[in-house]
């Protein structure tokens, strides 16, 4: 999110140097990975480039289509109140607000832990570039996934939405499952905190038992 040196702008890319990333700190050893957002829809792609090394696939509110108007998205809508006055006045309660769903004083402060960092180091600039460059090539490409993977989407997500995610999932993924969580938008690690830690502590649970 700007702290990276700058390279060519685009999703193959990415896709590519963090495979080179993997390869260069675990060689061919396996591994769990894990997605958020655009995040997610990198990892997809990476676990299908190196499936013979991923034991397992994490996702929470994944970009499945990188052309925003080709997304199925929901409408968005606040629950819950502040009771510091101070973070109302505070320049950034406006987004704050327009992302997440659950809003209070501690969601508040995850928000400003978990997002405001990335948001104030992003390189803006190559972002833009990003944007031209961001669906993958291999994006139709619906061949079957049989890693195990477990996805976890908002039901009032405004950014990916969950529809998406569903069909993805369910006709994509062979050893796929999704859990749509009401009252929970794009920031779901923050509107759910707890319920998702659980959902991911449980995931590699089942793994070392397996």
């Amino acid at each position: 999110m700007g702290k990276s040196k700058e390279t060519n702008p685009s999703s193959a890319s990415i896709i590519q140097r963090i495979i080179t990333f993997i390869k260069n700190k675990i060689g061919n050893n396996k591994f769990i990975i894990y997605g958020h957002s655009y995040g997610g829809y990198i990892a997809k792609f990476i676990s299908i480039k190196l499936k013979q090394q991923v034991l397992k696939l994490f996702l929470t509110c994944p970009v499945v289509k990188a052309n925003k108007k080709d997304r199925l998205t929901e409408k968005h809508y606040n629950v819950g109140k502040i009771t510091d006055v101070n973070i109302i006045s505070d320049k950034n309660y406006k987004d704050f607000i327009s992302m997440n769903v659950i809003v209070n004083d501690s969601t508040w402060h995850l928000y400003n832990d978990l997002i405001l960092p990335g948001i104030k180091h992003s390189n803006s600039n190559f972002l833009k570039m990003l944007n031209k460059n961001y669906r993958y090539s291999e994006e139709n490409n619906h061949n079957k996934i049989s890693i195990p993977t477990l996805l976890v989407a908002g039901k009032q997500d405004q950014v990916v939405g969950y529809r998406d995610q569903y069909y993805d999932i369910t006709n994509n993924y062979v050893n796929g499952s999704i859990l749509i969580l009401n009252n929970a938008g794009h920031n779901i690690m923050i509107d759910k905190e707890e319920l998702v830690k659980m959902l991911f502590l449980d995931f590699l649970k089942y793994h070392e038992m397996s």
